[in-house]
């Protein structure tokens, strides 16, 4: 049986897990209209590794932003 993926694991703040995307994506259940949009603001292209703390920070910079981006 394939290990799951899991966040916090192996995490220190030395050496953090870093993730694609994807696999944070996933691991949040972000929706795909939700997830295009975090790349997009983000500056990210698909299987780009990152941080949890990333990826949180950059979905909630996205559903805080106001249409239009300003």
């Amino acid at each position: 049986m394939a290990k799951e993926k899991n966040w916090g694991s192996e995490a220190t703040e030395e050496n953090p897990v870093l993730l694609t995307v994807e696999e944070h994506a996933k691991l949040m259940k972000v929706s795909g209209p939700i997830f295009a949009g975090v790349l997009q603001k983000a500056g990210w292209a698909s299987g780009k590794k990152v941080t949890k703390t990333e990826f949180e920070s950059a979905v909630k910079a996205f559903l805080g932003a106001s249409m239009g981006g300003r």
